[in-house]
């Protein structure tokens, strides 16, 4: 994307031009906006893969961006965040139970069998009886 020109540094007649063309250029997109936002939506559904691959490269380019943005969207909602994590711990649905044993086993969550799941979470639950029946000693 070209600078923005810098209309201080210009002379009076090419200033109004420049500032002439950028008000007709900005009545024109006002006027067609929805067009033009309709033609670039439709462009993006039609090329998913493209939008993934630029998706990507920014997220590469813009690691300490990215980052910020979770962090700052993570601090606005750090309760509710908290809240449904304590409620999924304490729910234990079965990528919950994935996810658990994953943690201590370096496997993925897709890689657990869902046959296991019912012995793990039994597993889960059994050591959380146990810590509370220690806690409460």
């Amino acid at each position: 994307m070209p600078k923005k020109l810098d209309v201080s540094t210009l002379s009076p007649s090419h200033r109004a031009r420049v500032l002439k063309d950028r008000a007709l250029k900005a009545a024109q997109y006002a006027r067609e906006k929805e067009k033009i936002l309709a033609r670039n939506k439709a462009w993006r559904e039609a090329n998913l893969d493209v939008c993934a691959e630029y998706g990507k490269a920014w997220v590469e380019a813009n690691q300490e961006r990215k980052a910020a943005t979770r962090r700052a969207s993570y601090d606005r909602r750090r309760t509710e965040v908290l809240r449904r994590q304590a409620a999924r711990y304490l729910s234990l649905n079965d990528a919950c139970v994935k996810g658990l044993f994953c943690k201590h086993s370096g496997l993925q969550s897709k890689d657990v069998p869902a046959e296991l799941v019912p012995i793990i979470r039994s597993s889960i639950l059994i050591k959380r009886e146990l810590k509370n029946q220690r806690q409460s000693i």
